[in-house]
């Protein structure tokens, strides 16, 4: 695939391919990372992201609680890892679907603390802060679409989903507002692994008839409108708080990130913001997955590795989140 300055590639659980650079700048200073049209910019350079994606040492079970001490060692090792290979990203999943992280009530679903002992923000924090050290930027995950009816909770009714803003997301932005290590929040992994085939409704953003997209392996729970509501909320939630948070989702394939090809883009400000209704509740970048049939060995014609970025015709940069 030709790469371009707004692609990189992320691969899962310790094992990192890196890519080669046409622009590597370490980010490490006092700016952020933002967005400039289609590309990526710290110290007012290009920066092409580089990295792998981490996902969890235990599933669900490594920030509050009493997780950490066993997890930060572990991380902080991949860190050094990736530092000595030149990468400078590292995508890191956070609640997963509910395991452990938020505490929620089981009678009323709603959420009453970050976590049960009130370690769980400062946890979070110390794993950028720990990322800083070895000048890597992290990008968490919040949420992997699974079957936890705790998640299933949040997804479902907007009330439950602002407990856990009030609670949790806002004192999180809040506590790494300006972080330099921070990349991105990732709001959802792979939000088409709970999604119905072939949803009915009148626009083209949530309609999914006659379109095999091979959505709905984890079971079929909700349609695009729900869960685009779910993006859109956090979304705006986030950038309430720290306007300079950039904001993706880890995006299952190409097909869904495109208005090109007889496609629609799921994702598209638009769509996001049907769905949810805030104005704020947009992706500064598309971070989309790739993997190859595991039958043929093939990937799909519209998938980020039969295609270089402008193909997709979005004015956002994309990267290869996995």
């Amino acid at each position: 695939m030709k790469m371009t300055s707004s692609l990189f590639g992320l691969v899962s659980m310790n094992v990192f391919v890196l890519i080669v650079l046409t622009v590597f700048v370490q980010p490490a200073s006092s700016n952020r990372l933002t967005v400039s049209g289609t590309s990526f910019m710290l110290n007012n350079n290009k920066v092409f992201l580089s990295g792998g994606n981490l996902a969890w040492i235990n599933y669900g079970c490594d920030y509050g609680y009493d997780f950490y001490p066993n997890t930060k060692p572990k991380v902080e090792e991949q860190f050094k890892l990736m530092k000595q290979a030149g990468g400078n990203t590292m995508r890191i999943w956070i609640h997963c679907e509910c395991v452990s992280s938020p505490l929620i009530n089981e009678t009323s679903g709603y959420v009453i603390a970050p976590d049960n002992n009130g370690k769980f923000l400062g946890d979070v924090k110390d794993l950028l802060d720990t990322a800083e050290k070895y000048d890597i930027l992290v990008i968490p995950t919040l949420w992997s679409a699974g079957k936890h009816p705790r998640l299933h909770g949040l997804i479902n009714d907007t009330k439950k989903l602002q407990s856990y803003i009030d609670i949790v997301l806002k004192p999180l932005a809040t506590k790494l507002k300006g972080h330099k290590a921070l990349g991105a929040y990732d709001i959802c992994n792979e939000p088409e692994g709970i999604l119905i085939r072939h949803s009915v409704d009148t626009d083209p953003c949530f309609d999914t008839r006659g379109v095999n997209f091979g959505i709905g392996w984890h079971g079929a729970f909700f349609d695009y409108k729900h869960m685009l509501r779910f993006i859109n909320l956090q979304s705006a939630a986030i950038k309430s708080v720290d306007p300079g948070a950039l904001v993706t989702v880890g995006i299952w394939e190409g097909k869904v990130i495109t208005d090109k090809f007889n496609m629609v883009n799921r994702y598209s400000d638009d769509c996001l913001r049907k769905a949810g209704g805030k104005k704020e509740g947009v992706l500064d970048f598309y971070s989309v997955h790739g993997y190859s049939n595991a039958i043929g060995q093939t990937f799909d014609s519209l998938g980020v590795f039969k295609h270089s970025a402008p193909d997709y015709g979005v004015n956002k940069p994309i990267v290869v989140g996995e």
